[in-house]
């Protein structure tokens, strides 16, 4: 898809989302990023960034997107990017079913999907590819592979340390009614086998167990205890 048709081409019916920085467009199997009205300094930035990022992403094999192609219009900077499909790890709108949850652990419950999704963030991270990992929404599940969308270039070395934490953090994310404490031990059940499997990865690719203990504000153990904890404790506060 040529980056001049799809900028000629705009229009709402093509819209997939925006945010502050970004609008995004569907083309099929490709999506077209334009961005608000940028200064020039901003847009030299924007530039040398979006730069970085293609040629790293086209120096490694990773599930992710490619930067296809980018250019400036009219003070707005425009990136087309090969489509990533999918559905963020976990669906964050509040009051869903708890079975959507619990499902989505039961298929992320698997070691080969575990193994590629952190060999991926390890080379992202590796190469200087920085990811928000502060949303489900920015790795996409496609029932067979976890992909990273919405990368950016790190200002400072990045802490692998925290990988694992960030992993599960955005696998136990979500909003969901827990109905009963049967749900909570299943839950539970996937959670820790989920780690487990985490560990035997990290393990597998060389790391010590600095990799797969800490989150920044503590231990990953105490981590998922508390959630699991938070389940059952919404459980009884329903039934009262």
């Amino acid at each position: 898809m040529n980056i001049d048709y799809c900028i000629s081409n705009l229009n709402n019916d093509k819209l997939l989302g925006k945010g502050f920085q970004n609008k995004c467009y569907d083309f099929g199997d490709t999506v077209l990023l334009e961005s608000r009205y940028l200064g020039h300094k901003e847009l030299d930035s924007c530039l040398d960034e979006i730069g970085q990022i293609k040629s790293i992403l086209d120096s490694i094999n990773v599930n992710s997107y490619k930067v296809l192609d980018y250019k400036v219009v009219n003070d707005k900077l425009y990136i087309l990017e090969s489509k990533v499909k999918g559905v963020p790890i976990q669906d964050t709108n509040v009051g869903i079913s708890s079975s959507i949850f619990i499902n989505r652990l039961n298929e992320l419950n698997n070691i080969e999907i575990l193994r590629q999704f952190i060999s991926d963030y390890i080379v992202l991270c590796d190469n200087g590819l920085s990811v928000d990992a502060g949303t489900p929404g920015n790795f996409l599940f496609d029932g067979e592979k976890i992909n990273f969308i919405d990368l950016g270039i790190s200002s400072e070395p990045f802490d692998k340390r925290f990988i694992c934490f960030y992993i599960l953090y955005n696998i136990m994310h979500t909003y969901c009614d827990i109905n009963d404490i049967d749900e909570v031990s299943l839950i539970s059940s996937y959670v820790n086998g989920i780690y487990e499997k985490m560990c035997i990865v990290f393990n597998e690719l060389g790391y010590g167990s600095e990799m797969y203990t800490f989150t920044p504000n503590g231990s990953i153990s105490e981590y998922i205890d508390k959630k699991i904890n938070n389940f059952s404790r919404d459980v009884r506060t329903k039934s009262i």
